[in-house]
């Protein structure tokens, strides 16, 4: 048996798919398998994936006959694997030669549920724009993490998992859902007795314009509030949300800053467009929060609050505008600011 499953999810990502793999293929630590989950991809993925498997019988290719996004591509990884732990690697990324060795080294015999490691944010072009190093600590104990929601960075990829940490407690990703990582992190967290976490720099990070995490639309702000009510249904479950309230307001705040924040910075939008579309940010994380204290409420007291709602005095509703030059990087903006400051 395996100590060690990979899932690696594929959509459509065959420009990088090889590097991935053959990064995972040269590892110094050998008792492993890949499990390669093909999203229904229409470049070709797949073929890659057979020339591996034909070479190395640690790689599989599982094939979805309808696409169920990251998600749930890693969903049928986590449900067929064999190993005790998981790791998580995406397409478009690739990891050092070490990697799993450092990381299976870390769990100390099998001690720890979640070990985490440091990581590169790479350019199309190879160059290493910035690399993450954590500070080394332990979590001993779950009174430790301080929080399940804030206790680590909400990136699936730059850790290894328990296998148990899933299958035990029911936990699978949402699907379909963009900020899956962030709907499952805080879950997972909740539940492990403890984390290792070490300062070695392990996972490369591909930063592609063209990722969702770099796009900006509907769907993406909706689904944050889908990723919350998740979280949120998760807290009251398991009796957490009185002691994780303030940090559950925390999350919420500081994920959608940071969305807000990457639109500002890249610019995706002409300077109009992007006011609208951080205002919308606002909106909707300001209104999220204000909606907690409607969560026992029915429709009929809902629809009446919609209705009574007063307007807002003209000097109250004001919010700050942005700098008018369209220069990226852009300082940030007032109403970035306060989005961090909702209260």
């Amino acid at each position: 048996m395996p100590d060690v499953s990979v899932v690696v999810p594929i959509f459509n990502c065959a420009e990088y798919l090889e590097t991935c793999l053959l990064s995972i293929s040269r590892q110094t630590f050998s008792n492993f398998e890949v499990l390669c989950i093909d999203d229904l991809s229409q470049d070709g993925s797949a073929k890659i994936v057979n020339k591996f498997s034909k070479l190395d019988p640690r790689f599989r290719l599982l094939r979805h006959t309808e696409n169920r996004g990251a998600g749930g591509a890693r969903n049928t990884g986590i449900l067929n694997a064999q190993g005790d732990y998981l790791a998580f690697v995406d397409s478009d990324d690739f990891i050092e030669p070490n990697t799993l060795e450092l990381l299976v080294d870390a769990t100390h015999d099998a001690k720890f549920d979640v070990v985490e490691c440091g990581f590169n944010v790479v350019s199309p072009g190879g160059k290493i724009l910035s690399s993450h190093v954590p500070t080394p600590r332990q979590h001993n104990d779950t009174a430790s993490f301080g929080s399940c929601l804030l206790a680590t960075n909400p990136s699936f990829w730059n850790k290894l998992w328990r296998s148990e940490l899933f299958r035990a407690n029911g936990i699978l990703f949402p699907e379909r859902l963009y900020w899956e990582d962030l709907a499952t992190i805080p879950r997972l967290i909740a539940v492990a007795k403890n984390m290792n976490v070490i300062d070695a720099v392990c996972y490369n990070y591909f930063d592609r314009q063209e990722s969702y995490t770099n796009a900006a639309g509907p769907k993406h702000l909706y689904d944050y509030l889908k990723v919350f009510d998740i979280l949120l249904s998760f807290l009251k479950e398991r009796g957490l949300y009185d002691a994780e309230r303030k940090n559950f307001e925390e999350l919420v705040r500081v994920n959608m800053h940071y969305h807000a924040d990457k639109i500002h910075r890249r610019g995706f939008y002409n300077m109009h467009d992007t006011d609208r579309y951080l205002a919308y940010c606002f909106v909707l994380c300001s209104g999220y929060l204000d909606s907690l204290e409607l969560q026992d409420s029915d429709s009929q007291q809902i629809l009446a609050r919609i209705r009574q709602r007063k307007r807002l005095e003209p000097e109250a509703a004001e919010v700050p505008g942005l700098p008018q030059e369209a220069v990226v990087p852009k300082p940030k903006s007032n109403l970035l600011n306060r989005l961090l400051g909702i209260r």
